[in-house]
């Protein structure tokens, strides 16, 4: 039997020979399952395929959002030199215009360039570093955009990973949630299914947006109240559009866990009651019957949990599902209301911004994640509450570490191809996806002769007018072309 006082560390070594500085002959897999380097290394692998599958689903078309991203990036610290010419000539560009629509939507496109601050800082950075001189633009304008929008989901994976450093089986959870959403589960029992552009895998910054709003819900399930607001800090720099609405919620679902677990019993059942009055006003009067299940399943546990009390904070899984099942409720309530014509005609006239008639898309990708953490919160914790009689702690760990290396290993399985055609450089990410859109480079008095019409030559020929000296500009007088088809 060990000496008490030589405890056994996490790789097998005891403390009598730490001191000595002698290692166990062997290290047991036992031992490695057990420690939270195993965790840590399983989540390394995960993060590694989510970076791969980003760059395999890369998509070589949508070259006009890649150029207005193009555009806001110049933009967005641009001189008032630039910026007045191109006040004078968008009149004339909108004259170019057929519809109503098409003027708005250019005009939001053209004076609404901050959306993005962060990605733009950094769109702009390796722009002016991929140049050739100080007055040429970029060769290729999606080129900087690829390259950064990559390093911004690999920050948002690695930032979940530090939030959750000192607890890898948090870290492990998180990214299962992540891993499982690749896959596009459709959960439509309790949400909707985001459409395709609004998965975080998608390569605009309101894919890598998601990541920050996990880190931010890892943040607030171990009660890390400074993270979890520095992440819906950096929520606002990365798309102020998508943080309209997802840092309140996220707010507002972790001020009524807090405040479940630490108020009276009568506060709790108010709580109840306003939020059963709630959905049985939106259920009756506003949402439509097939909506019935999807508010009423997460007012359910958030209704039972609230009246549980400070038990959510004896169990994580029950912490995350209080938070899942909040945030899911209250973001449900948001986008029944946003559904409205009448509110979204109102948003769209206070903001002055017609993306706002999007807002209930944008916050499709955060429910999906939410959803998945909810069901598979439910399911450990409940696994958990009913082995724990049968099982220890540790080992409960490791089945679950187990099955989460299990998971992540099928996943690399699972998109092999889309792997493999990355590794072979055959995919959209290495290739050259702008050479069809014409660029020109006018001048100050010839920047009311673009077309906005074809939006991609558009905006990436305005981004490159803001890069280069307002004065010296080759091939002013060439005509605007059509993108080749």
């Amino acid at each position: 039997m060990m000496h008490p006082l030589k405890k056994r560390g996490p790789f097998g070594m005891t403390s009598a020979n730490r001191n000595k500085n002698e290692l166990v002959p062997e290290l047991r897999w036992k031992d490695l399952l057990s420690c939270q380097w195993g965790a840590r290394g399983a989540v390394f692998l995960a993060l590694i395929h989510l970076s791969v599958l980003w760059m395999s689903c890369y998509p070589q078309d949508d070259l006009d959002d890649k150029a207005v991203h193009y555009y806001c990036a110049a933009r967005l610290y641009t001189d008032h030199v630039h910026a007045e010419a191109i006040a004078k000539a968008l009149p004339a560009w909108l004259s170019q215009l057929d519809t109503a629509r098409q003027r708005f939507r250019t005009d939001n496109r053209v004076s609404i360039y901050a959306n993005y601050v962060i990605p733009s800082s950094l769109v702009r950075l390796i722009a002016q570093i991929d140049r050739p001189s100080d007055q040429s633009p970029p060769r290729s304008y999606t080129r900087p955009l690829k390259i950064a929008f990559l390093l911004l989901h690999v920050f948002g994976l690695f930032w979940i990973f530090a939030v959750t450093w000192r607890r890898p089986l948090v870290s492990v959870f998180l990214f299962a949630c992540l891993t499982i959403a690749s896959f596009r589960i459709s959960l439509s029992w309790i949400t909707q299914c985001p459409p395709e552009d609004m998965l975080f895998l998608i390569y605009v910054p309101r894919g890598s947006a998601v990541l920050l709003f996990v880190g931010a819900f890892a943040a607030f399930q171990q009660r890390k109240r400074l993270i979890g607001g520095i992440s819906l800090l950096l929520l606002f720099g990365w798309h102020f559009g998508s943080s309209a609405l997802i840092v309140p919620l996220a707010v507002l679902s972790y001020s009524l866990t807090r405040a479940a677990q630490l108020r009276s019993r009568w506060t709790r059942i108010g709580i109840v009651g306003v939020l059963t009055l709630l959905g049985g006003t939106l259920t009756t009067f506003v949402t439509p019957s097939p909506l019935l299940t999807r508010l009423w399943i997460p007012l359910l546990v958030v209704c039972l949990l609230m009246l549980a009390g400070r038990a959510i904070s004896h169990n994580p899984f029950v912490t995350a599902v209080t938070l899942a099942a909040t945030y899911l409720l209250l973001a449900q309530t948001a986008t029944i209301l946003l559904a409205n014509p009448r509110m979204t005609g109102w948003l769209c006239a206070a903001t002055g911004n017609a993306l706002a008639a999007e807002l209930p898309m944008r916050l499709t990708g955060s429910m999906q994640v939410a959803a998945i953490a909810l069901v598979l919160a439910t399911g450990v914790g409940s696994l958990n509450a009913v082995a724990v009689r049968w099982i220890s702690v540790s080992w409960q760990k490791r089945v679950f570490l187990v099955a989460a290396l299990v998971l992540f290993i099928y996943a690399v399985y699972a998109h092999r191809d889309k792997e493999r055609r990355l590794w072979t450089a055959r995919c959209a990410f290495f290739q050259v996806d702008d050479a069809q859109v014409v660029r020109q480079q006018p001048t100050s008095k010839t920047l009311d002769k673009l077309d906005p019409r074809y939006e991609a030559s558009f905006f990436a020929s305005l981004g490159d007018f803001i890069l280069c000296p307002i004065d010296g500009s080759q091939n002013a007088n060439q005509p605007m072309q059509a993108p080749a088809q």
